[in-house]
């Protein structure tokens, strides 16, 4: 899955469940509390949970835009550009002994008077503005809530953190990672999942796909190209149609779960590959919302195939289950 959003936890669980043979009940936080996973702000501002390897690459590509040195960044953190270098040696050294809270790291930061006018950004407002770029430098991760505070801990001591790319490296990487997980993809998939997703320019994408040379194949799947990794043609080729029907949490694919009928409440059912229905958690019925109608009524580009509302009738048949 590459990466997969972090908040709330429950869908992630779930997510990640449903891929495993026999999942263990609240897997995915026992993983982050013994550290084999981090839980760091990539895609849109978000947090989302990753291997180190995965981070490594993704983080590199969220810092490709310098967006922490436009003047509207600085104003929603209220810092200034000169304030970085300080600041982040400052919050480093706060986390030298753990984990610890926002109020916690600012406690230790505003000994240095200096820094003072740090008071808000510190605390978090502007969409944790001044903490972010800490999390894309491979310098800090979130850590274990503690009484329902987040904390942030230090990647520095880390055995399974080798530290970031360069971004030459991390770009061709992350191009790599997204097709290994959910290949064939178009152009658009790959253009939401790091431009849209993290800020890469095109431009940067395509050159990192040409850098990947004969890594890479380009298939047609309905007169559509994509993209696919070389040494999973034979495999996928051995494909064969399947009429299963599947639920997948909201945070179950990117590419499946993409409309905004999709909530982190809803849970989607796909079936051929297309989006059937969505089911709102607590409700026996499938929704009909009028994101849902707008999504099922044009043809839907999921990477392998172009499906809409007339491939897949909105009907309560095949068994479907209320999966709450």
């Amino acid at each position: 899955m590459v990466a997969v959003r972090a908040w709330p936890l429950a869908p992630a669980e779930l997510a990640v469940a449903i891929r495993q043979e026999s999942p263990e009940r609240g897997g995915l936080a026992l993983s982050l509390e013994r550290g084999e996973i981090v839980r760091s702000y990539a895609f849109r501002g978000g947090s989302y949970v990753m291997t180190h390897d995965a981070a490594a690459a993704i983080l590199a590509v969220r810092g490709t835009t310098r967006v922490w040195e436009s003047r509207r960044y600085q104003r929603q953190g209220s810092f200034a550009l000169e304030d970085w270098a300080p600041w982040r040696a400052a919050a480093r050294d706060a986390l030298g002994k753990g984990p610890a809270t926002r109020a916690e790291i600012w406690e230790h930061v505003r000994s240095d008077h200096a820094l003072a006018h740090l008071e808000v950004g510190a605390s978090g407002a502007g969409s944790d503005s001044l903490f972010k770029p800490l999390h894309w430098w491979g310098d800090i991760c979130f850590g274990p809530d503690r009484d329902g505070s987040t904390t942030f801990r230090l990647l520095d001591g880390d055995p399974l953190w080798t530290g970031a790319l360069d971004l030459e490296g991390a770009g061709p990487r992350a191009v790599r990672d997204y097709l290994a997980a959910y290949g064939p993809a178009t152009p658009a998939n790959l253009r939401y999942w790091l431009t849209e997703g993290l800020s890469a320019p095109w431009r940067h994408v395509e050159r990192w796909i040409a850098k990947l040379g004969q890594d890479v194949a380009t298939v047609e799947m309905d007169g559509v190209e994509a993209l696919v990794l070389t040494r999973d043609l034979d495999s996928m080729s051995a494909f064969e149609p399947s009429e299963d029907i599947a639920s997948s949490p909201s945070r179950g694919s990117t590419r499946l779960a993409r409309h905004r009928s999709s909530s982190s409440r809803r849970v989607l059912t796909v079936s051929r590959r297309a989006s059937a229905a969505t089911w709102n958690c607590g409700s026996p019925e499938p929704q009909r919302s009028r994101a849902a109608r707008r999504v099922l009524a044009r043809p839907y580009d999921v990477g392998h195939k172009r499906v809409g509302s007339s491939h897949f009738p909105w009907r309560r048949r095949h068994g479907y289950q209320d999966t709450r």
